[in-house]
């Protein structure tokens, strides 16, 4: 019998070390709880937010979802790696992996384009954090530019807008 099981994502405990070094949690008795899956309320409606390296048979599953950032007025995509809760720190955590400030993102921009490029650098040490969970605004549907770049991406304009996107495209004389 095989064990088939993943790891946590090594950039998901790097992340919450450094956020606690920073905090200087290292010198108290420090208990962490992770978690593979959050659900949020956004614009009135429950988001469930996973990530998770082992999801069922299927693989991993991380979700993407925008941040908003303190001192920052756009938004920007960003890939889930896990959830924290540390007892010298209060509210819950999310790790993510976020785009550049040289790729935002907003829902008037995907409104308007549909489907929109985005670009993740190429050291993911560079884009690793911890923040917030209400930094997140909304969730996002992100695949990969298979055939394109390593670290290029499309995200979509979510399907409970589609109506609005395609009803704006009729013209009625």
């Amino acid at each position: 019998m095989s064990n088939n099981k993943k790891k946590p994502s090594v950039k998901f405990i790097e992340t919450v070390v450094k956020h606690l070094t920073h905090l200087d949690a290292h010198s108290r008795e420090c208990k962490i709880i992770g978690y593979t899956a959050c659900k949020l309320e956004l614009d009135g409606r429950v988001e469930i937010f996973r990530a998770t390296s082992n999801y069922g048979s299927d693989g991993e599953w991380y979700d993407w979802c925008l941040i908003e950032w303190d001192g920052y007025e756009e938004t920007y995509p960003a890939r889930i790696l896990g959830f924290f809760h540390c007892n010298v720190n209060p509210g819950v955590m999310v790790v993510v992996q976020s785009s550049p400030e040289t790729s935002p993102m907003s829902m008037d921009r995907m409104s308007r384009d549909f489907v929109s490029k985005i670009s993740m650098p190429e050291d993911l040490d560079d884009c690793t954090y911890a923040v917030p969970i209400d930094a997140i605004v909304h969730p996002l549907c992100v695949f990969k530019n298979y055939g394109g770049p390593n670290r290029e991406y499309f995200c979509i304009l979510p399907q409970r807008k589609w109506g609005r996107y395609f009803g704006d495209k009729i013209i009625m004389d």
